[in-house]
């Protein structure tokens, strides 16, 4: 199957007879089909050994540091992520080749762990019926990327940026906010418009739930679907 992201050397490709579809569905990917973070959960698994790093992340990511909440704080406030950008940091000047071969790895072993079973029902459901099937994530291209090799669907993810085979530590492409953008240039590829059907856990997806034909909106163990008032769409609540 053809897959892509959306970066500067590789806009979207031709996707040839996945046009053809009636249906195109588009699944998230962190708290979607697995139950974590996959951007901050992959680099703590490739930062285990730098153990500079990984205090660094716990600071700013762990609901028991105070740095979490002031950053939460100027989240909400501002939309400015301080915790993934610190993160993401992280892996400034690192092989690329090291990367990829860590995302692999951390797609391998530790990711089937955090399925979440009745979602990836459904992508069986939507692959047997022979349906278009898209991953859009805000996460790293490096580990959507080998997600979607594991299951052989087309991908879109943001852009972790690269110079001479070291990783620059910025995203030159976030998808965040940007996910409709991404599904339009995919339905421009059709004659006729598929039935659009859209996965996440996302509010940030909020504009591309309402552009779908059909959405189906995952909320997390302890989540609110209230803050999805207004929205028409399925609700399936992850019990674990």
């Amino acid at each position: 199957m053809i897959r892509s992201t959306v970066d500067s050397r590789d806009q979207h490709r031709p996707c040839g007879g996945f046009a053809s579809a009636k249906t195109c569905v588009v699944f998230d990917v962190c708290n979607t089909l697995y139950r974590e973070n996959t951007t901050f959960e992959f680099i703590r698994f490739y930062n285990k050994k730098r153990f500079r790093w990984r205090f660094v992340q716990a600071a700013v990511s762990r609901r028991i540091s105070p740095l979490y909440w002031i950053f939460a704080v100027i989240f909400k406030a501002v939309g400015f992520d301080v915790p993934r950008r610190v993160v993401i940091a992280s892996l400034a000047n690192e092989k690329e080749a090291a990367l990829r071969s860590s995302a692999r790895q951390y797609v391998q072993r530790r990711l089937p762990m955090q399925t979440i079973t009745m979602v990836h029902a459904r992508f069986r459901h939507h692959r047997a019926r022979g349906d278009r099937i898209v991953l859009i994530s805000n996460s790293m291209n490096i580990v959507i990327e080998a997600i979607a090799e594991t299951l052989d669907v087309e991908w879109r993810g943001s852009t972790l940026g690269f110079d001479k085979g070291r990783c620059s530590g910025k995203l030159e492409a976030d998808l965040t906010g940007r996910k409709l953008q991404v599904v339009q240039t995919l339905l421009a590829e059709y004659e006729t418009p598929p039935h659009l059907i859209v996965y996440t856990d996302n509010l940030s997806d909020r504009t591309l739930v309402e552009a779908a034909d059909e959405a189906i909106v995952i909320i997390p163990p302890n989540g609110d679907h209230t803050a999805w008032h207004g929205i028409r769409a399925d609700f399936l609540f992850d019990r674990q």
